[in-house]
């Protein structure tokens, strides 16, 4: 790496850091910076020596840390008079996720799954020990254990109000448990394992999938099924809702099938995956989606025309879970290569590679505010990044 660039980088981003959104220390810089369209260079016109530069300004960055950084503004961005805006912009967004900021739970066996509440308050993760477990986000510690299901639970999730919570499992049982009573009820009528649940926004409802290659939709007050799809040719994978509760994803083969709400009409299908398809999301707008396969890719797609808008490449297993940020600019992914990468969700570049799980990645999300990941691992860990 350039020592110019680095220079010049530890410089800025120590400035950057210590004034805060306070950019009136940028009417001087330029005597000192020199910016060019192919990036940072220093030295030209100066009256502070770069080296004294950095030695006064010195951060707690890696080489390869500011070397991802700075690749990315260099190949995404022409730097020109602008470019103080878009340094702040740049700083603000790939700086966010660089550190390991705390493992949470050790020695849990196999997580399989892990998700935020509605408010970021609380985590809920599933794990092979049969077991779901809620953790407070304030003192980052276990506050409740569920026991019930007979086999390894493979998800679990929130309801939007935060009073109840449901668990899917390989023993064929959805479970909603009751948080203020105490009460459980279980689903059955799946023949296989099922694979996915999630709430509708209302909390009336929840949506499964299965290995039984069916879709069905519940009714949680009486707990009953009250809809289910027709059979597939396949395991379905993954199911979701969008907020409107009009349409349903499903995933199954290698496609993704957009249905209507009464799981008796396809309305658009997603064809490009070489491999199993393992999940899908929405964007927070609705207007796209993303997918993530076996094939090691996530794929984004245009809802409404059916196309393949972008492909994102780099991992080097089965990309296993993947999120859009809550303001759709970053997607966060996980894979069996356990690693978790950051991408800017417009482009497809890669913006950085996270490392510290020592076995595959299972599941992760982002804390409503954007500013924290959670990830799940075999490892037996739950790792908090920011």
């Amino acid at each position: 790496m350039d020592r110019c660039y680095e220079n010049n980088f530890q410089y800025l981003l120590q400035l950057f850091f210590e004034k805060g959104n306070d950019l009136s220390w940028t009417s001087n810089i330029n005597n000192r910076i020199s910016v060019h369209k192919i990036g940072i260079c220093g030295g030209m016109n100066s009256d502070v020596d770069s080296k004294e530069a950095v030695a006064s300004y010195s951060i707690n960055l890696t080489e390869n840390e500011i070397r991802a950084i700075l690749e990315n503004w260099r190949r995404d961005l022409d730097i020109n008079w602008g470019w103080i805006e878009e340094f702040n912009k740049l700083i603000v967004r790939y700086t966010k996720f660089l550190k390991q900021l705390k493992i949470i739970g050790k020695d849990l066996g196999n997580v399989t799954s892990v998700k935020f509440s509605i408010d970021g308050s609380r985590l809920v993760t599933s794990s092979g020990d049969k077991t779901v477990r809620i953790w407070d986000m304030s003192t980052k510690s276990e506050i409740q254990k569920f026991r019930g299901h007979s086999s390894r639970v493979l998800q679990a999730q929130f309801s939007a109000d935060g009073f109840s919570m449901a668990s899917c499992s390989w023993d064929k049982t959805i479970r909603i448990w009751d948080l203020v009573s105490g009460d459980v009820r279980k689903l059955t009528g799946h023949l296989n394992p099922v694979t996915a649940i999630q709430f509708s926004l209302d909390n009336k409802n929840i949506l499964s999938s299965s290995y039984d290659t069916t879709v069905r939709l519940w009714d949680v007050k009486l707990g009953l099924e009250t809809n289910r799809s027709q059979r597939h040719s396949y395991p379905v994978m993954d199911v979701k809702i969008p907020s409107n509760g009009q349409s349903i994803l499903i995933c199954l083969h290698t496609n993704i099938e957009l249905w209507n709400g009464q799981l008796n009409e396809q309305i658009q299908q997603f064809v490009g995956h070489s491999n199993s398809v393992l999940g899908a999301e929405f964007s927070p707008d609705e207007k796209t989606i993303l997918s993530y396969s076996a094939d090691k890719t996530i794929r984004i797609w245009d809802i409404k025309s059916g196309k393949e808008l972008n492909k994102l490449e780099g991992h080097t297993g089965w990309v296993v879970s993947a999120k859009f940020s809550p303001d759709s600019d970053i997607i966060a992914s996980g894979s069996t290569d356990k690693t978790i990468r950051l991408w800017d969700a417009k482009s497809g570049d890669e913006i950085i590679k996270l490392e510290g799980h020592t076995r595959r990645i299972t599941g992760l999300d982002f804390s409503p505010d954007g500013r924290t990941i959670i990830s799940s691992s075999s490892d037996g860990t739950i790792r908090l990044w920011g």
